[in-house]
């Protein structure tokens, strides 16, 4: 019964989150200009035009710089300390025509949540955040972000025979690159994951001379004669490496601790034995291994299984999600609203439990039909949280997620009156079992009363004849008492 309650509550819930949405999909369009201006506050530029752009950089009073369509831009911008660049959302595109650094920032400068193509070195100095993608036709071995720091990020590099990120700070972020030379080099990095893949066949390595703390790496090279990773120190880390690299190691570090390293090399040596620590696990194959094997043991690893897993880690990598600045999001009010109604509706599903027992939450109950406990009756739960019953998407940044929220809420009222049903009938089961017992005490309790009570109509007449006889004895002893009184007065 509290199931089935909790069911038809929830019900209502999911009625009012599919209004919401209903809602959201009809009136949220991408706003004007003017919407976003007086989201950004008085030290902040919403900007259409390149000169408004160069305007905007040029003020002193702007921090916050918001690209509200795709611009080119034929010089460079110079962003001074304090000052944020970014898209209003990340699919806005900044077209550089420079024949130099796109963006030179200042320290304290940033730039993120937008997508910038070039044809020379992108970014120098500063910070990039947010979801963030360069692409470059850069060759000669230059570098695409050069002395940056990269934070908070999700950053993917696409370039010609150029460095991926050059004397870069990385932190907390997921990086993807895809270069014709190094990848990275001379880095730190930290907390972070990266994809790297390097396809020219110049003598360069996917990562050289660069240090990797509490991260994965996933390295993918096909270019000829280079290592797959060059490194300074690998801690705490996880490295996964394949190398089509000819003569070439896959993998030579000065120091690696406590990490797991998982390389495939198809042509020279997978690794310099000299850097194997003790501490660190290592599972290696050249060329013609069926296996990685574990160095130093016998634990072995399907090569293909392995490889395939690695391109396909880092292929993925490369798809974006577009997002939107912070605080510019269309959609955000009644996504608030919507997450609101989703977590009423767990805390409800979360509440429908008896006696530690919640079918809504897949739980199960026997019940025992007799008193031998032969016959009885199970009835299992099942998970009927939002989760559960297919309420994914939580976050609307376009109309096709609130389109995807609202079939999602349809399937789930669908399974939320199959297990209305499903319950109703499991009710009416035991209902039904409930009256039969309780007819059955009934019939019992008489047969028992018959055996074991007395008949109060029997009994009370027995006892009214037993107190006439006990009445009369006793007037029948006074009068023969009384008549021999009399014969002795006669003497």
């Amino acid at each position: 019964q509290s199931a089935v309650q909790g069911l038809e509550a929830t019900g209502e819930i999911l009625e009012n989150a599919a209004v919401i949405a209903q809602n959201a999909y009809e009136t949220a369009i991408i706003p004007e200009k003017a919407w976003f201006e007086e989201q950004v506050g008085p030290n902040g530029a919403v900007v259409t035009t390149a000169q408004e752009l160069l305007d905007a950089l040029a003020d002193s009073n702007i921090n916050n710089i918001y690209v509200y369509n795709d611009l080119s831009i034929n010089s460079i911008i110079n962003l001074t300390a304090g000052k944020k660049l970014q898209g209003v959302n990340s699919d806005i595109t900044l077209n550089f025509n420079t024949s130099s650094i796109a963006i030179n920032m200042a320290d304290s400068a940033e730039i993120g949540n937008i997508t910038i193509n070039a044809t020379e070195r992108v970014v120098q100095g500063g910070n990039i955040t947010g979801n963030t993608s360069i692409t470059t036709t850069l060759n000669n071995q230059n570098s695409v972000c050069y002395n940056t720091n990269v934070h908070d990020a999700k950053l993917i590099i696409s370039s010609g025979d150029a460095i991926g990120l050059d004397n870069c700070n990385i932190s907390d972020s997921e990086l993807s690159t895809n270069t014709g030379c190094y990848g990275l080099r001379g880095c730190n990095v930290y907390n972070s994951v990266l994809n790297i893949q390097k396809n020219g066949n110049n003598a360069r390595n996917a990562v050289l001379s660069s240090n990797i703390y509490d991260s994965v790496a996933n390295v993918y090279t096909t270019g000829s004669h280079s290592y797959g990773w060059s490194a300074t120190y690998v801690v705490n880390s996880q490295l996964n490496i394949y190398c089509a690299g000819g003569s070439a190691y896959a993998l030579a570090c000065n120091n690696i601790q406590n990490s797991v390293i998982k390389a495939v090399n198809m042509n020279g040596a997978t690794i310099l034995p000299q850097y194997i620590r003790d501490d660190s696990t290592f599972y290696l194959a050249n060329n013609g291994s069926q296996y990685l094997t574990l160095y130093g043991g016998t634990e072995t690893i399907d090569r293909n299984e392995f490889v395939n897993q690695l391109r396909g880690n880092i292929a993925n990598s490369f798809g974006r999600n577009m997002t939107w600045a912070e605080g510019l999001n269309p959609y955000e009010s009644y996504n608030n609203s919507y997450s609101e109604m989703m977590t009423a509706f767990d805390e409800l599903v979360s509440d429908a439990g008896y006696q530690g027992v919640n079918l809504l939450a897949g739980g199960n109950i026997d019940v025992m039909f007799n008193e031998t406990r032969t016959h009885s009756y199970n009835v299992q739960g099942k998970d009927m949280s939002s989760a559960g019953i297919g309420i994914t998407t939580r976050e609307w940044v376009t109309k096709d997620d609130v389109a995807q929220s609202i079939k999602e809420i349809k399937n789930a009222m669908n399974s939320v009156r199959d297990m209305v049903e499903t319950l109703g009938n499991h009710l009416s089961i035991i209902q039904t079992r409930m009256d039969f017992t309780d007819a059955m005490t009934d019939i019992l309790q008489t047969g028992a009363d018959d055996l074991v009570l007395a008949d109060m109509n029997e009994e009370s007449a027995n006892y009214l004849a037993l107190q006439t006889r006990n009445s009369l004895a006793v007037n029948a002893l006074a009068l023969a008492a009384q008549s021999n009184n009399s014969v002795l007065k006669l003497f």
